[in-house]
């Protein structure tokens, strides 16, 4: 007697019930969707904006019936100390008259929401980064993971909102939310062009100084090589003396130049803590004086440079 098959067929599942299935699979830790807005703006942050976001967002939740299942509000200091807070309440009544100044600000919230359509409720994460530097994990997930540039911008970018949801409806309400009100916010150092310019465009103008050097070196040094020498001899000279001259150049650099380099890279994101406002205040103050002191500094470095490489020169063609 043949072996009678037991699998029986039937209709195929109803949209309402693949929906609800995806969203039991979802609730049981599934994978869910995800959506990431990268804001490239520098902005500034204060006390009252965070407030103003959490009241936006509180609102629209408002529009449905929701639990937050845990919040985790980071502050990371410049100092490498953290304080991490577990509720609004507790983040809201710190006493943030400290000397401290803040790297990063990031607000991570899991919520449970009953949307229409689902008979369970659904599970969504709400992620928002305020600047931030890469953490040296990330660093090292960015080497290896080099070519998702998705992830290796929003890591680097001045504010990041990540949501993994069920509802994309949902979760563009809330993206749109928190971009209306990012883009509302001060830009940084608004009130002084010359600190929001210099500093927004630090990493190009830094290389000037490099490509100067380089072309200082070939121009002076060409003219005091023997004219005797064959063409090819005359451009290794050269190219030798320039390396040893970019070389010396970059060791004085150390003393003249880095130093206030790195006071470009203070410029404050946040006007949180007392020490946030003090450094926004002094950089303010001491910006121009900076720039000046930064000029002077390349000036003394090319020609301490031009002067030893001539002496290294002159010794080598002697």
């Amino acid at each position: 007697m043949p072996m009678q098959n037991n699998i029986t067929t039937g209709n195929s599942l109803s949209d309402e019930q693949v929906r609800n299935l995806k969203a039991l699979m979802s609730f049981y830790n599934a994978r869910l969707d995800t959506k990431i807005k990268i804001y490239t703006a520098e902005k500034l942050f204060n006390i009252q904006d965070i407030k103003k976001l959490k009241e936006k967002v509180d609102s629209k939740l408002a529009t449905h019936n929701h639990s937050t299942v845990w919040i985790k509000i980071i502050i990371t200091y410049k100092n490498r100390k953290v304080d991490e807070f577990g509720s609004w309440t507790s983040f809201l009544a710190a006493d943030f008259e400290i000397w401290e100044t803040i790297k990063s600000l990031t607000i991570d919230r899991e919520l449970i929401l009953e949307l229409p359509g689902y008979e369970l409720p659904q599970k969504h994460n709400l992620k928002l980064r305020l600047w931030g530097e890469l953490r040296p994990d990330e660093v090292l997930k960015a080497i290896f993971n080099w070519d998702d540039k998705h992830e290796i911008e929003a890591w680097v970018a001045n504010a990041v909102c990540k949501i993994t949801y069920v509802n994309e409806s949902f979760a563009n309400d809330i993206i749109n939310l928190i971009s209306d009100r990012h883009n509302s916010l001060d830009d940084q150092q608004n009130s002084d062009y010359a600190i929001k310019y210099f500093s927004r465009y630090y990493f190009y103008i830094s290389k000037i100084p490099d490509a100067i050097i380089i072309l200082l070196l070939a121009y002076v040094f060409y003219f005091f090589v023997p004219k005797e020498l064959e063409f090819s001899q005359v451009l290794a000279v050269v190219t030798v003396t320039v390396y040893i001259g970019y070389i010396i150049s970059i060791i004085i650099s150390r003393i003249f130049t880095q130093p206030i380099r790195r006071k470009f890279m203070e410029i404050p994101v946040f006007e949180i803590t007392k020490g946030d406002k003090n450094l926004s205040a002094k950089i303010k103050k001491d910006y121009l004086r900076l720039i000046v002191k930064y000029v002077l500094g390349l000036l003394a470095q090319w020609i301490i440079s031009l002067i030893l490489t001539r002496i290294i020169d002159f010794l080598l063609l002697k």
